[in-house]
């Protein structure tokens, strides 16, 4: 939504426009704001509901007015009833507003062209609704009739909710109707005063709308989802939507954080954190004695799952039924002293956190969101990695994280990796500049961490553990070492670990590990924590549960949470207003920066480089500023290049020292190889201010990662070798091969002989060699010797090497199967004559690279019973690297609610292409 200014001749009067889509209709609402700010649902009324359709058009009004750098934009919008002109302020906001208006327009268009024109009956309800409540009125809209056909209307007020015991029947009904409608997210950075949640004002007993407004139903009606972005009508989003809408919405918000002490009261909630690696296994058994074993109910359940399902259908696919059936084993087994509602499900192939928290607090939870990376191979896949959730509670931000790190003794330093991976790597997204999982007042790291005992045998662990001597295994734990030396979990805390390891038992049983490995005993799950006002009461392994091969662990925290005082809030709000009216008329905002030109000296291929630039608020006033676009493009940056904070609030005198990122990876390498340059110019803009111009540029070393089929197998020394003009020719313009040298082309790339012949050698019997990446560091030194030439120096573990291979071929600049083919492959995949009809097609160094990998992969099959390795988890993994969508459509055009099935089913349909070929013996 955006906040604007309605010109009639000489009034003008404030009015909030706002973009709501109903699965694909899409309207533009226009509200008449009583109050500014607004706060409160009082202080709008629904004036007018706009379809966006055939006769709808939103133009710029005129260009002489933008001659002043900041002035308004005048925007004329007109319908066969409507002609009104809108002053809307100048600046990224309006300007994402009118792509999301373009886009509705757009998508009616395609619509109506292929005969499915949007009905958009459920904009004329609401339009009769606004008829309706003004037939008592003697005012036009607007003062003249442009909105409606009846002149004698008065605009519809948005009512608060009502109690649901005081409704009426027939208003339930009605508010029924719009269940899935939702406002577009046009405006996700105007946050507006923080904390002032709705559940606070309901225990107030102010007119803010009820609790339900931040719920969506469930099969259940203790399974409701809170804040997950839906909502149940306009009429709830804007009666629980009470956060002041404008530009200044951000220093509004770091003034109140300034003097958050001045309305916020301490008061502690208990919360219950809960991990447990399931092994794969049913939901067999009472989860009672873990998640209910204490007297008190905890106010908020964090609780997290590693390996719900190991079935090949979840690791492929992300598909798993045993989602829904661990739902309901944990929520039977909640503490039944207190009635609980869901706020969040997250799950990652085997990895699940769910959070519940008790029924009359569900209000007070605001801003959820949830998030969730892959650490596997490729540093994708979700067979290992983190799921994160989080949320605004009162006026203090949680985060939970569950993470299943990497396995084996030896493996520390791989799942310290993961662990930083899952840090830089977790974003959440939907609130303006993203927010990383330390940008939060109490966060939550439990899981499968999966560190062991080093030094010990398993008999000495075992002989410790008779003797009731835990400190002294405790000395050897991987990760109590790791913490120490800094090497991960770096201000976390762990309490003190009483309880017995937790990993490896005989499933059924408390005995154990019998098998022929004899894994040792270790704590792989663990609880940790960080924030103040945190005080850790219980921390406790659960013997009782046995069907898995790992026991539970639970922890009990009480954490001071800050609750906000509604009168003394309001009293600092309004201040905060009138101060910054004061400042705004008397001084503009001023910053200066540390330099405005950045050079970046031989970029390689993954390899990071950082550069700062320090802005300091040289003014009287807050300064809000942020990277914009340049006009028409859709990021404010070239893909290889980060802004870490690309939007950020200052107050007078203080500095934020800003990152640019150089990070050129598999999206970006085959422009540079083809001859784009490194620069780019970014526009730093104060919010009520100048635009500043920030060069950035240097020069990168040209890689085999990015470069294409063609290019690569005409290429018989290093590609640092090649002329770079030449290198410029040869992936410009692939197909003309007479301007190389009078070399004859290799069959496939070098690189990838290489590399195969590296696996075939020393891979094809271990275990899982696709299932877990390698470390960084070894990624770097096989990219080296992969393009100088020295195959028989690659020297990283065979992980690295197998992710290597896996790299190279996600990074082609055209995919191993050409773009021109995809949509083919896909149509035959369930006819392997069809299928090879096709592949004799493509050209032909394109096709010796597919028949090569996938005769390695033949041969790697072989060794199955060794390396685990499976028909289908080959083809689903090479599918998706030889069969890319096309540029420009990676985003599938399906209703939101088939999207996930439609991916899937995209995904079955490339591994169907594939599994033909490792299936079928195929020579031309």
């Amino acid at each position: 939504c955006v906040e604007g200014i309605l010109v009639q001749d000489w009034v003008r009067s404030s009015r909030l426009l706002a973009l709501i889509d109903c699965e694909e209709d899409k309207a533009l609402f226009i509200y008449t704001c009583n109050k500014t700010p607004v706060i409160c649902a009082d202080d709008i009324t629904l004036e007018a509901a706009l379809p966006i359709k055939g006769d709808f058009i939103c133009n710029i009004e005129s260009e002489s007015s933008m001659a002043l750098p900041g002035a308004d934009v005048p925007v004329r919008i007109t319908t066969n009833e409507t002609d009104v002109l809108f002053e809307l302020p100048f600046g990224s906001k309006t300007s994402h507003f009118f792509s999301q208006i373009k886009q509705a327009i757009g998508n009616f268009l395609q619509q109506t062209s292929q005969g499915r024109p949007l009905s958009f009956q459920w904009v004329e309800r609401y339009r009769l609704c606004i008829e309706e409540s003004q037939q008592s009125g003697t005012n036009d809209l607007f003062g003249f009739d442009k909105f409606q056909p009846a002149s004698t209307a008065q605009p519809h007020t948005v009512e608060k909710t009502p109690p649901p015991a005081q409704q009426d029947p027939d208003d339930l009904a009605f508010e029924d109707n719009f269940a899935d409608l939702r406002v577009s997210q046009i405006d996700s950075g105007s946050e507006g005063p923080p904390g002032l949640s709705p559940g606070m004002r309901e225990s107030q007993g102010s007119s803010y709308g009820s609790r339900e407004s931040f719920t969506t139903s469930s099969t259940e009606e203790n399974l409701v989802d809170v804040g997950s972005g839906s909502v149940t009508g306009v009429m709830k989003t804007m009666g629980s939507a009470v956060r002041p809408v404008g530009v200044r919405d951000g220093i509004v918000k770091l003034h109140m954080s300034k003097r958050e002490s001045e309305f916020t009261v301490l008061k502690p909630f208990r919360i219950f954190i809960g991990t447990w690696n399931v092994n794969g296994k049913s939901c067999a058994e009472d989860l009672g004695p873990w998640l209910a074993c204490d007297a008190e109910p905890p106010d908020i359940y964090a609780v997290g799952f590693q390996e719900l399902d190991l079935s090949k259908e979840a690791f492929l696919f992300n598909d798993s039924p045993r989602e829904e059936e661990w739902l309901r084993g944990v929520y039977k087994a909640l503490h039944p002293r207190a009635n609980y509602k869901k706020i969040k499900l997250i799950r990652l192939v085997g990895m699940m956190l769910i959070v519940f928290a008790k029924h009359e607090l569900a209000s007070y939870i605001t801003d959820v969101a949830a998030e969730t990376v892959g650490t596997g191979i490729m540093g994708k896949m979700g067979n290992k990695g983190g799921v994160g959730v989080r949320l605004v509670f009162h006026n203090t931000t949680f985060v939970f994280i569950n993470s299943h790190l990497a396995a084996h003794v030896e493996e520390y330093e791989r799942r310290n990796q993961d662990y930083n991976d899952i840090c830089s790597r977790m974003l959440f997204k939907d609130f303006g500049s993203p927010l990383h999982i330390s940008q939060h007042d109490a966060i939550f790291w439990l899981g499968d961490l999966n560190y062991r005992i080093s030094e010990l045998s398993a008999d000495e662990v075992k002989g410790f553990i008779r003797k009731d001597m835990l400190r002294d295994v405790y000395e050897y734990d991987q990760l109590n070492r790791q913490m120490r030396i800094q090497k991960a979990f770096i201000g976390f805390t762990e309490g003190e670990i009483n309880f017995l390891p937790t990993y490896k038992y005989d499933s059924g049983t408390d005995s154990w590990d019998s098998s022929e490995k004899n894994r040792a005993p270790a704590w792989c799950d663990r609880i940790l924590y960080r924030g103040e006002s945190i005080r850790q009461l219980k921390y406790r392994g659960h013997m009782a549960l046995k069907i898995s091969d790992h026991k539970p662990v639970s922890s009990i925290f009480d954490v001071q949470v800050k609750t906000i005082d509604e009168k003394r809030y309001k009293k600092v709000y309004e201040d905060v207003i009138r101060q910054l009216d004061r400042l705004e008329n008397e001084f503009l905002p001023q910053v200066s920066l540390s330099k405005l030109e950045f050079v970046f000296s031989n970029v390689m291929y993954k390899e990071e480089q950082q550069q700062s630039l320090s802005v300091t608020n040289s003014g009287q006033v807050p300064v809000q500023f942020e990277f914009i676009n340049k006009l028409d493009e859709n990021k404010y940056c070239k893909p290889w290049l980060e802004a870490e904070p690309s939007m950020c609030f200052i107050m007078p005198g203080d500095k934020v020292e800003v990152k640019f990122i150089v990070l050129v990876d598999k999206m970006s390498a085959s422009s540079l190889n083809a001859g784009e340059k490194l620069e780019d110019i970014l526009i730093l803009h104060l919010d009520g201010g100048k635009d500043f111009f920030i060069s950035i540029s240097g020069n990168y070393i040209p890689s085999s990662f990015g470069a294409s089929i063609e290019a690569l197998v005409r290429m018989h020394g290093p590609i640092r070798e090649i002329p770079i003009e030449l290198l410029f020719q040869m992936e410009s313009d692939p197909s003309n091969s007479q301007q190389v040298e009078p070399f004859q082309a290799f069959d496939i790339p070098k690189e990838v002989w290489m590399l195969v012949d590296h696996l075939f050698r020393n891979g094809t019997k271990v275990a899982h060699l696709f299932d877990q990446g390698g470390l960084h560091k070894n990624f770097f030194v096989d990219h080296a010797c992969i393009h100088l030439n020295l195959h028989r120096f690659i020297a990283g573990s065979i992980h690295s090497v197998a992710e290597a291979l896996l790299e190279f071929i996600a990074a082609l600049r055209e995919p191993v199967i050409p773009y021109v083919y995809y949509q083919k492959c896909l149509d035959c995949s369930n006819n392997f004559v069809l299928c090879k009809q096709v592949l004799s097609q493509i050209p032909r160094s394109h096709r010796n690279v597919f028949k090569y990998l996938t005769a390695f992969a033949r041969e790697l099959l072989l060794y199955k019973e060794e390396s685990k390795l499976h028909e289908k988890t080959l083809a689903t993994l090479l599918g998706e690297l030889f069969l890319r969508p096309p540029p420009g459509k990676e985003v599938l055009q399906v209703p939101p609610n088939r999207r996930q099935a439609a991916i899937q089913q995209i995904a079955r349909k490339k591994a169907s292409f594939v599994y033909n070929f490792i299936v079928n013996e195929y020579d031309e």
